[in-house]
């Protein structure tokens, strides 16, 4: 069996309409003793005032010795409506007239009224008149029933005035304080409107509330996603690290063997005299010069570099970056177009050659991940200035909502999963800590992006240093 839970509405309702209740049947039976008590004086003064005059007309008549019409006043007035009997008699018991019903079966509903009959100041008998209070006590009954109907029927009117009342006035703005209390249903604070003053003083502390609860749960979930970005990079970053040490010893371990292939090659080569077998030897020894190339810039790119500024060769450095990224960069249908500097010209910068490494890989990415299909890397030397790396890419671009903060950290358009927002701000930093300067170019491009990455004068610098 369900158990019916009231409402608080219901159990304020039905409490009043109880008390409502309990205070009419009070008021109603006090009216009704009171009615009760009002008609039966009423009847008794009504009975009185028949029997005095009963009284003095039985006086004349006994003076004139008229029996007859002493008799007939009596029947005419036991005759009127409500008198039961009328009887006049005489001080020594005598009977001078008797009318009416003389054998009463009940005198609970009899009203006995006596008045004295005297001729001058002598008392010659008494003059008695009995009253049914019956007609009294029905007109009541009918009186007490009509009005115990209308006491219903308010009650119910009040009960479903209070109930509307209640529910409107009190439970209403209630419940809208509940709500509002609560900031996890919406996704803002709600404002109830109308209150009385005490709830909206009360309103106005869950606002509050509400707010800060909000702006915690915001600053709770913010952090959450940093710790959780950060847990995820730093899983990444491991695996890299691991993946870079195992690359490394790998590298490391193939330098002898590759070293052996190519002296031997050399030796092979120089002592046949067959021109098709030199040239297979001198092919094996191009091939591991290029497999040699290839583990050094190997060990180049996963060393843990120290951004330092020293003087390196910038394009065989870029030569080589490009070479390690080449194949990452075919599976990705994106082609580099390497740099060509003027011949004779020595292309000496100064800073950090695994920074550079680093800030290239990092571009070269971007612009592969954004869909471009082709990638020019050039290196130019700017008049009385040092040189300038720009990588230019035919991809979309980048969206004019971000170039202002596109080198800030966790700043990113990828979607979730490929992109973290640090590739541009490490370059960044890289670039400075080697006395250099990343930026992006503001030349005029049809589609893509450039970058230029500018390097300080060694002749300038070695003025200053003097």
């Amino acid at each position: 069996m369900v158990t019916r839970v009231w409402s608080l509405a219901d159990r304020l309702a039905v409490g009043i309409g109880l008390a409502l209740l309990i205070l009419g049947l009070i008021l109603g039976l006090s009216g009704y003793a009171a009615l009760s008590s009002l008609f039966e004086n009423n009847l008794k003064e009504s009975a009185e005032s028949q029997a005095r005059q009963l009284a003095l007309f039985s006086a004349d008549a006994i003076l004139v010795y008229d029996y007859a019409t002493l008799e007939r006043y009596a029947r005419a007035l036991a005759d009127e409506p409500g008198i039961i009997s009328v009887s006049i008699l005489r001080n020594d018991g005598e009977v001078l007239a008797l009318a009416g019903e003389q054998q009463l079966t009940s005198q609970l509903s009899i009203i006995k009224v006596e008045q004295a009959l005297s001729i001058g100041n002598s008392d010659i008998g008494i003059v008695k008149i009995s009253i049914d209070r019956q007609g009294m006590e029905s007109a009541l009954k009918n009186l007490a029933i009509a009005g115990l109907m209308v006491l219903v029927l308010l009650i119910i009117t009040l009960f479903w005035v209070l109930r509307k009342f209640i529910d409107q006035g009190l439970i209403q703005p209630v419940q809208q304080l509940a709500k509002a209390a609560n900031p996890l249903n919406t996704s803002h604070c709600p404002e109830p409107r109308e209150l009385p003053q005490e709830l909206e003083r009360l309103a106005q502390t869950f606002r509050r509330l509400c707010s800060d609860i909000k702006t915690h749960l915001s600053e709770r979930e913010n952090a959450e996603q940093m710790v959780r970005d950060a847990t995820e990079r730093l899983t990444r970053d491991q695996r890299l690290a691991t993946v870079g040490q195992v690359a490394a010893g790998l590298a490391h371990n193939l330098n002898t063997p590759l070293g052996s292939i190519k002296g031997y090659a050399q030796l092979l080569s120089e002592r046949i005299d067959n021109k098709q077998q030199q040239q297979q030897a001198t092919l094996i020894v191009e091939q591991a010069e290029v497999c040699a190339s290839t583990v050094r810039n190997l060990l180049t790119a996963v060393r843990m570099p120290e951004v330092e500024q020293i003087e390196f060769d910038l394009y065989q450095q870029v030569l080589g970056a490009i070479e390690l990224m080449r194949p990452l960069l075919r599976d990705q249908l994106t082609k580099v177009v390497d740099p060509v500097i003027p011949k004779g010209e020595c292309c000496v910068a100064l800073g950090d050659p695994g920074a550079v490494e680093q800030i290239l890989f990092n571009l070269l990415t971007n612009a592969a991940q954004a869909g471009a299909t082709v990638v020019e890397v050039n290196i130019y030397r700017e008049i009385n200035e040092g040189w300038m790396l720009t990588v230019e890419d035919n991809g979309p671009g980048i969206k004019s909502s971000m170039k202002t903060s596109m080198f800030d950290p966790f700043v990113t358009d990828k979607p979730p999963g490929e992109g973290t927002g640090l590739g541009l701000y490490m370059s960044q930093k890289l670039a400075s800590g080697m006395g250099a300067s990343l930026r992006l170019s503001d030349k005029l491009l049809k589609r893509g992006a450039c970058f230029e990455l500018r390097f300080n004068n060694i002749s300038n610098l070695n003025e200053t240093d003097q």
